[in-house]
């Protein structure tokens, strides 16, 4: 039964919904004021230590006051629902944006990345992090302006349990490693997030994509995504560093806080317009050079240079223009001074004849194909030589690999696929090859390093597995209690395609079957 009114907001309609509860439309029935009602699920609230997170992080997003965050208006109870509401945005999401015009130019990329900045500086200042940056928590106004949404509610929503076991929480395709790994996140770990963001705007996809949840999370972790510039070579090399840096596996090495990211991006339009400027102002003085071989002469400067040049060599010159005279004289001897210097030596005119200089490239050439077809014993023999000195050191650096890699045991040589499948992200395969490898030691009654090693991979994966099979069965819970049945039922599906021969996975998704039942008979 559809909600008309949740505490002073009279309900206008249904914006969507999800796992973690409903957002409505409404209207303040004292003021007008529209806004956005988030009315939690009745399981979350239910949940034991909910009431006391959802204050404090209520409480935190209160202190949140810039014009690129959404504003939060308020929240409160009604009855046993909990809501908050917030600014109501005219526009649509950045996720929205995309799926009609697949990429966004850099430069409009660098505004929105910008205003994304002023709100998780105004966030990051008050102790807020996001934790869930993602185009579909970007609103973008009619007016180009840039908010974000659903600040710290990913937080909020978070179960005890998840958060207990150090489950993960946030998108897969904008994670940063750290949240993967289910550490605890800081303002860097939404730095990670924007950067995800900013690279799926310049090149129309995600950094890293695959198949399942848990292809797309391993490759946060550990796998290399293609630079923004080989797939969009417009895009300037300064912001493509920018977003590389952004997404570093090693929090350490990003960009230090958003207010440095902001410097850093307008930073880029000043380096770009200079750059521009000084190939605009190169082209103009390569212009000016070539102009500078060529004299340009307007008419009357020609017609005056004509008659100066009349004027010296008529009778005139000595006797009734003397002051002429003096220039006339200096012309000739400058005349004369080129001829002398212009006039050749004997040997120059010889060599200045064209049949001369013809013969002469014929015998070069000859002389040439002379030398070129005489066979050269020497050379051939250094040519071997040379070859087979350079054989025998790729000989020695061969042996040396074979002596280095012969001095491994088979089980160290094992246990090193085992990594490199785990590195490479088949996380499936290095499971069989440590579990394989171990059952092989004990058999063997090898009590080695080796053997303890690669039973503390196999504890590792499983504890990792574990979590994130537990992570997921809670969002499946929290899609049951609030009656999206469909969706709920497609991630258990995922977990049973990936993991339903293991029997310790099998447990957590019982548990899930278990609540669909008391379910069902609850609704008989």
């Amino acid at each position: 039964m559809d909600l008309e009114k949740v505490g002073p907001y009279v309900i206008e309609g249904k914006l969507g919904s999800g796992g973690m509860g409903t957002v409505y439309k409404g209207r303040h029935e004292e003021t007008g004021t529209l806004a956005a009602i988030k009315v939690l699920s009745p399981t979350l609230s239910r949940e034991e230590g909910f009431v006391a997170r959802f204050s404090r992080e209520v409480e935190s997003l209160r202190k949140l006051s810039n014009p690129h965050v959404v504003e939060f208006y308020e929240s409160n109870i009604d009855g046993e629902t909990y809501y908050f509401a917030m600014e109501y945005v005219e526009g649509e999401t950045l996720t929205q944006r995309l799926r009609r015009d697949k990429r966004i130019p850099w430069r409009e990329v660098i505004d929105i990345s910008t205003q994304i900045c002023l709100a998780l500086k105004s966030a990051h200042d008050a102790g807020v992090i996001h934790r869930d940056l993602k185009p579909s928590n970007l609103m973008l106004t009619t007016d180009g302006k840039v908010k974000l949404t659903d600040f710290g509610v990913a937080q909020v929503f978070a179960s005890a349990k998840l958060t207990v076991t150090g489950g993960i929480i946030g998108t897969a395709e904008y994670m940063s490693p750290e949240q993967a790994q289910g550490k605890r996140v800081t303002k860097k770990s939404d730095l990670y997030s924007l950067g995800a963001v900013m690279y799926v705007m310049l090149t129309g996809r995600p950094p890293f994509r695959g198949k399942t949840i848990l292809e797309v999370i391993q490759k946060h972790k550990y796998g290399q995504f293609d630079h923004a510039r080989t797939i969009v070579p417009e895009i300037p090399y300064w912001l493509d560093e920018l977003v590389c840096q952004l997404l570093e596996k090693d929090p350490d090495k990003r960009v230090p806080d958003a207010y440095v990211l902001s410097r850093r991006l307008q930073e880029i339009i000043k380096k770009v317009e200079l750059s521009q400027s000084e190939m605009t102002m190169s082209l103009d003085l390569g212009g000016e050079a070539g102009a500078a071989t060529t004299v340009a002469i307007d008419p009357e400067q020609q017609a005056q240079l004509q008659s100066e040049t009349y004027a010296s060599t008529s009778p005139r010159g000595s006797a009734h223009f003397p002051h002429e005279s003096g220039g006339t004289l200096m012309r000739e001897m400058m005349r004369a001074e080129i001829e002398e210097a212009s006039r050749k030596s004997p040997v120059a005119q010889f060599f200045d004849n064209t049949w001369v200089l013809i013969v002469l490239f014929l015998c070069l050439l000859f002389g040439f194909y002379l030398w070129y077809t005489k066979p050269d014993s020497s050379g051939t023999d250094m040519d071997g030589l040379v070859d087979n000195t350079e054989m025998s050191e790729r000989l020695r650096f061969i042996d040396l690999d074979w002596k280095r890699a012969s001095k491994r045991t088979e089980a160290e040589r094992l246990y090193s696929r085992g990594v490199q499948q785990y590195i490479a992200g088949q996380t499936v395969q290095a499971y069989e090859t440590f579990t394989s490898l171990a059952a092989l030691l004990k058999s063997s009654g090898d009590q080695s390093e080796l053997a303890d090693r690669v039973q503390q991979r196999i504890t590792e994966m499983e504890e990792s597995k574990e979590d994130f099979v537990t992570s997921y069965v809670q969002q499946a819970q929290a899609h049951l209690s609030a009656g999206d049945l469909v969706q709920a039922q497609t991630l258990i599906s995922g977990l049973n395609v990936l993991y339903g021969n293991d029997s310790r996975i099998r447990e957590l998704i019982e548990q899930y079957n278990q609540a669909v039942k008391e379910r069902q008979n609850g609704g008989e």
